[in-house]
């Protein structure tokens, strides 16, 4: 039949061949099912042709396996035993019932976060999935690659929200196994702002570390956006106006509520270098300025940090929402850093009122 030949799996159960014939190099795959043969050539997901045997191999196993699961399934249902779900299939199954309510960045990142779980822990069955080798997985991926507080709730608020579907909407797990239990990192609660007397220290050492990253700072510290967005700005998106001004439009995938804004920021110094830095790198960038400036290290701070500071000192100020693009209750209610200047204020006039003992 060819050159080269593998076959995996039972045969008349699962058995999947792949193999290379003799007019050419391409690698085809073979498997039986309800419809009898079925052969074509084996393609990746966007349509390339395999030449690799080696990945015609694991496609092969990937395959025999997933027809297993198929059958077992439908011979378990038709005598009415409910066979243990696995992960891949509430990824699957969850996206499919609520992506149609969802934004079309929405249904990227959570798509690409199931994958990451996938990757970690192997399309397991549910009922072996636990919230202490979750947890201790997250701690240990964000130590090494220096992740936010703020990634490691996603991740795990991902996870817990997708067997809590299992368990409420699907029935396929318990309230034992549906990881309610999970410790999810709150960032609001560690956030700090910078004082501003450390980021008038800070934003000349981000500029000494990096251009790009001082460039950002100046960004952040006068319109309050986001790491996030002002990390993937391109050079399209900002524009050299007169008297010193600069205006830039925030698009509306750097945005995390998905709407287009424009923010204006004051002698801004002109950027040649438009290569996007990971976060990974920006976050870097502001620790080893905090180094340079000697301003103290506070977990969960960061690039936060000036966000908050922005909010706490644009209190009160016409279009401070409008500039960070965040709500008004949200800018002051939350990002906004109280103060110890007015409490103690407030405390020596009650003090004089009451007088001393």
């Amino acid at each position: 039949m060819g050159t080269w030949r593998y076959s995996c799996g039972q045969k008349a159960v699962n058995r999947v061949t792949v193999f290379e014939r003799n007019d050419g190099n391409s690698i085809y795959i073979e498997w039986w099912d309800d419809t009898g043969r079925n052969r074509e050539v084996l393609r990746t997901t966007v349509g390339h042709p395999v030449t690799d045997r080696e990945l015609a191999k694991k496609i092969a196993h990937r395959a025999s396996e997933a027809q297993l699961r198929k059958r077992n399934q439908s011979a378990a249902e038709a005598v009415g035993v409910s066979l243990p779900r696995t992960l891949r299939e509430l990824f699957t199954r969850r996206y499919q019932d609520l992506a149609s309510t969802w934004s079309e960045k929405y249904r990227k990142s959570r798509a690409r976060v199931a994958e990451e779980w996938l990757a970690r822990l192997g399309d397991v069955r549910l009922t072996s999935v636990n919230s202490a080798t979750a947890e201790r997985l997250i701690r240990e991926e964000a130590a090494e690659r220096k992740l936010s507080r703020r990634w490691q709730q996603d991740q795990l608020r991902f996870l817990r929200d997708s067997f809590i579907y299992a368990e409420r909407k699907l029935k396929w797990v318990d309230t034992r196994h549906n990881l309610s239990e999970l410790d999810i990192p709150s960032p609001r609660g560690r956030s700090l702002a910078y004082t501003l007397e450390e980021a008038r220290a800070l934003l000349p050492a981000l500029w000494d570390v990096d251009p790009v990253a001082g460039w950002m700072g100046t960004v952040a510290l006068q319109t309050g956006r986001r790491l996030g967005a002002i990390r993937q700005l391109r050079e399209r998106d900002v524009e050299l106006h007169g008297g010193g001004w600069t205006r830039i439009r925030f698009p509306e995938d750097t945005d995390k509520a998905d709407r287009e804004g424009v923010a204006w920021v004051y002698e801004l110094p002109e950027r040649t270098d438009w290569t996007v830095p990971s976060e990974e790198q920006a976050i870097d960038w502001i620790h080893e300025a905090e180094e340079r400036a000697g301003v103290a290290h506070q977990d969960g701070r960061a690039w936060h940090g000036l966000k908050r500071l922005y909010a706490t000192l644009s209190t009160g100020l016409t279009g401070a929402d409008q500039q960070a693009g965040t709500r008004r209750e949200t800018l002051e209610g939350i990002y906004r850093q109280q103060a110890d200047d007015p409490k103690r204020e407030v405390a020596k006039i009650l003090a004089g009122r009451f007088g001393r003992p």
